[in-house]
C-alpha cells in the first residue's frame, strides 16, 4: 500500500542518513513526476546543508531562515543534513541601481512605486513591456453586480478603476547568489494594506510576487495587470487535465461577454518563438482587456455574508517569460512547481551513507502524473496521468521498484486490460489531453 511504501521510504532514509556528529537531518520530498531542483526554507540562520554524500548544497539567507536549493528525483524523497556553514561572504548574482536591476536573465527598470517599466530578456534582447506601460500594476475597482452579488462580476467595473500607487516602503530583504527579493508595502483601497515580495532568481526565468493582504474593503475588486508586448489573438488557459484557447479580441457580443475568464494554475500568451505566462497558486479569474493580461486577486462582495473575504490573505502569482513558443516543459511544469513546492520533515534516525528513493517517472515531458493512490478494490497502486500539451505522444512509465504486473483501467478503476511490463516499465500511447490510468501490482 502507499502508506507502507511511504513508511518504508522514510525508514530506509532514516537508517541511511549519515550524521554521527549529531547534526540535524531532513527528508525532502518531490511530489511531481519529473526531477527538479527547487528551494526549501529551513527555519534556522547561518547554517550549511549537505546532501547524502556530504556535498554542500547552495544556500542563501532568507527572511524566514535559510533557503536551500535541493535537487530531487521524480516522485522521490532524498536525505539532507546540516553541516558547517562556509565562512566566506556569498557574492551576489545581481547588480542593483537606484531604479534598476541586472539579473542573469533580465535587465529591469522600476518606476517610483515599484512597478516594472522595462524588462529586457537578455537571451534574445527583447523588451517585454509595452512602450509607456508597466508590469505588475495593482489596481482596484468598484464591484457592484446588478444581480447575485457574491457570484457575478459585471463588465462595467472598468468604469471606475483606481491605480494603487501609495507605496509606503520598499527595501531589499534578500540578495545573494541564488535570488534577490524586493519587499514593498502599499496602502490599497480605503482601509487595506498589501505587502509584496518580488523575487528574481539566478537560475530560473520565473519572477515571483509573494503577496500578503490585510483586506478590509466593501464592494471592491483588486487586480494585478501585466502589459506584455506579445502579439497573440488567443489566451491559452489551463483547465483540469489540459488547456483551451480563448480569444483576446472583442469582435462579437459573445467575445465581449467573456471579459473575465477562468483558468487554473496558468494562462499564457505566445507568438511563434516567444511567449509570457502568468502563473498563480490559488487564483482563477483573468482578463485580457486593454491589451493587458490581468489576474483577479481579491473581491469583497456582500450577498449572504457582508464580511466575506475580509481579513488576511496570502498568495503568490508569477510572471514567466519564455524564449520559445508554448510548451509543457517550460510553462506547465513551472506552474506545477509553484503549486507543489518541495516538502521537508525532520528525520528521526541516523546511520551510514544516505541516498534518495524514487517511485516512478515518465520519459516524455508532456506526460504529467496527477495521482498516485491505493486502488479502491485491491492492493494495487493506481497511477493516473494525462497528456498536457495537446499532442499524440509515445511514452514510457518507469518504476524504481519491482513490478509484478499492470493493467490499464478507467477512471472508476474498472474494465482492467492487462498491459505488458518490461524492465519494470510500461509503454503506452497517449492521445491529445488523454487521461491514462494504470493499476500497478508491486512485487
Amino acid at each position: 500500500t502507499l502508506d507502507g511504501l511511504r513508511a518504508q521510504a522514510l525508514s530506509v532514509l532514516g537508517e541511511q542518513l549519515g550524521g554521527s556528529d549529531g547534526s540535524p537531518r531532513y527528508v525532502v520530498g518531490n511530489g511531481l513526476s519529473w526531477p527538479r531542483t527547487d528551494f526549501i526554507v529551513l527555519r534556522k540562520s547561518g547554517i550549511g546543508v549537505c546532501d547524502a554524500e556530504g556535498h554542500a548544497l547552495p544556500v542563501q539567507p532568507h527572511p524566514d531562515g535559510t533557503a536551500v536549493r535541493v535537487p530531487v528525483g521524480s516522485l522521490a524523497v532524498m536525505a539532507v543534513r546540516e553541516c558547517p556553514a562556509k565562512d566566506s561572504a556569498q557574492p551576489t548574482a545581481f547588480k542593483r541601481s537606484d531604479d534598476g536591476l541586472e539579473t542573469p536573465y533580465y535587465s529591469v527598470e522600476f518606476d517610483s512605486v515599484g512597478r516594472i517599466t522595462s524588462l529586457v530578456d537578455k537571451a534574445c534582447g527583447r523588451e517585454i513591456v509595452q512602450p509607456g506601460r508597466t508590469l505588475n500594476g495593482l489596481y482596484t475597482a468598484e464591484d457592484f453586480p446588478i444581480y447575485w452579488d457574491a457570484f457575478d462580476l459585471d463588465g462595467f467595473y472598468r468604469d471606475v478603476v483606481v491605480q494603487e500607487e501609495r507605496l509606503e516602503s520598499r527595501e531589499v530583504v534578500a540578495d545573494g547568489p541564488l535570488f534577490i527579493t524586493y519587499r514593498s508595502v502599499y496602502r490599497i483601497g480605503r482601509h487595506s494594506t498589501l505587502c509584496q515580495d518580488m523575487t528574481f532568481y539566478a537560475e530560473s526565468r520565473r519572477i515571483d510576487f509573494k503577496t500578503e493582504v490585510d483586506w478590509n474593503e466593501r464592494h471592491c475588486l483588486l487586480k494585478a495587470g501585466f502589459a506584455v508586448d506579445v502579439q497573440s489573438d488567443a489566451l491559452r488557459s489551463e483547465i483540469q487535465f489540459g488547456h483551451i484557447n480563448r480569444p483576446r479580441h472583442r469582435n462579437t457580443a459573445q467575445d465581449r461577454a467573456r471579459f473575465e475568464v477562468c483558468a487554473h494554475k496558468w494562462v499564457d500568451v505566445s507568438e511563434p518563438g516567444y511567449g509570457v505566462a502568468l502563473l498563480n497558486d490559488c487564483k482563477y479569474g483573468h482578463d485580457t482587456l486593454d491589451d493587458m493580461v490581468s489576474i483577479t486577486l481579491l473581491r469583497s462582495v456582500g450577498g449572504a455574508n457582508e464580511n466575506s473575504d475580509t481579513g488576511r490573505h496570502t498568495f503568490t502569482y508569477s510572471l514567466l517569460p519564455h524564449d520559445h513558443g508554448f510548451d509543457v516543459a517550460h510553462v506547465v511544469r513551472e506552474a506545477y512547481a509553484l503549486n507543489t513546492p518541495l516538502t521537508w520533515s525532520t528525520a528521526p534516525c541516523a546511520g551510514g551513507n544516505a541516498s534518495a528513493l524514487e517511485f516512478c517517472s515518465a520519459d516524455h515531458p508532456n506526460i504529467v502524473i496527477e495521482t498516485v493512490k491505493k486502488a479502491e478494490a485491491d492492493d494495487a497502486v493506481v497511477v493516473r496521468m494525462y497528456e498536457a500539451g495537446g499532442a499524440r505522444v509515445n511514452a514510457t512509465l518507469q518504476f524504481a521498484l519491482p513490478v509484478a504486473s499492470a493493467a490499464e483501467c478507467n477512471l472508476l478503476e474498472r474494465q482492467d486490460e492487462t498491459v505488458a511490463v518490461e524492465g519494470n516499465a510500461i509503454s503506452f500511447v497517449a492521445r491529445p489531453f488523454e487521461i491514462k490510468t494504470f493499476k500497478v501490482y508491486l512485487q
